[in-house]
């Protein structure tokens, strides 16, 4: 028997046994044909392994046929490349704890479908889904949605600085390990792929009001409701990655209820103009979310002001756009 990878082919000297075949009753015409049987390959262990594999049928020593064919894994696996933060928070290559990740592969999960809040105990977020779970640097992290290809987790806390291994196991098994980066803070604004117009990535900047708006151009988006922001409005931003907060007796993967603070000091800037931050920190009733309320300093008119920020002094990776108008 032979098995092949991608790189070998690893064989043993030991055969399988014989097949079996049902071959019904033979004709006693001058010419006998044999018809299509179905064959039972015995073997220990069974021919399960993921791989290329070879059959072949021989007749008194002689091989009649050989036949070629695949076994593909139902293990979970993970793509190369296939972990990145929250896209639509800019779905950087790099991790933290307390972050949104997404996880990209293949036979990830049998079911499609997100949390519910018969999902949770208590305050606490789920740390399995259809029996789908996911661990980093071996401490469980808290899912939000499972598929065949995707799976969005919670990073947990304490998990360090340094190479991570991300591990996806369901009832199939367990996924070869996948390593990444993991940094003390790895922020990113809110700023979906359908805020891209344009060449400019706007953030999700929502304005004062009882009703969902959003500060951009005025009908930029079909179907969002959108306007300019006005100097001296408080903007509320979304965002993950940015940290601790204080008091420090949040974890990760519960329901925010208590007030907090970024631990860490944040300054965001509109074009040139430094912007006055009113408050930063995990957004209460949400899990893994911060919230910045941020006051629009005066600055020109624009339908494309960028709007930039560090985190204790290091600036935040991407440039994201919003408007402004008197």
């Amino acid at each position: 028997r032979c098995l092949s990878d991608w790189s070998s082919d690893v064989c043993s000297s030991d055969l399988y046994s014989s097949a079996s075949a049902n071959w019904g009753s033979l004709s006693t015409a001058p010419s006998t044909c044999f018809w299509n049987a179905r064959l039972r390959i015995a073997g220990d262990p069974p021919a399960n392994m993921p791989g290329r594999w070879t059959a072949k049928v021989t007749y008194n020593g002689q091989t009649l046929s050989t036949l070629a064919f695949n076994i593909g894994s139902t293990r979970p696996t993970i793509l190369p490349g296939g972990v990145t933060s929250a896209s639509g928070f800019g779905g950087m290559a790099t991790i933290a704890a307390g972050t949104w990740i997404e996880i990209m592969g293949s036979n990830l999960a049998a079911t499609t479908r997100s949390w519910t809040a018969d999902d949770f105990d208590g305050q606490n977020a789920p740390t399995s889904l259809d029996g789908v779970s996911v661990t980093v640097n071996m401490r469980q992290a808290f899912l939000s949605y499972i598929s065949p290809v995707q799976v969005n987790a919670l990073v947990p806390s304490n998990i360090g600085t340094g190479p991570m291994q991300i591990v996806v196991t369901n009832a199939n098994g367990a996924s070869d390990p996948y390593t990444i980066t993991a940094n003390a803070v790895q922020p990113g604004l809110l700023a979906p792929p359908a805020f891209l117009v344009g060449g400019r990535q706007y953030v999700a900047a929502i304005l004062p009001g009882d009703t969902l708006q959003f500060a951009l151009p005025a009908g930029l988006i079909p179907g969002v409701a959108s306007r300019p922001a006005r100097p001296g409005e408080i903007l509320v931003i979304y965002a993950i990655g940015f940290g601790a907060v204080t008091p420090a007796n949040i974890p990760a993967g519960t329901i925010v209820s208590s007030a907090n603070r970024l631990a860490m000091p944040l300054e965001m800037t509109f074009g040139t103009a430094p912007a006055s931050v009113a408050w930063a920190g995990l957004a209460q009733g949400a899990v893994g979310e911060y919230q910045i309320n941020v006051m629009v300093p005066d600055v020109p008119d624009s339908d494309a002001v960028p709007i930039t920020f560090t985190l204790n002094g290091v600036p935040g990776s991407a440039t994201v756009y919003t408007a402004v108008q008197r």
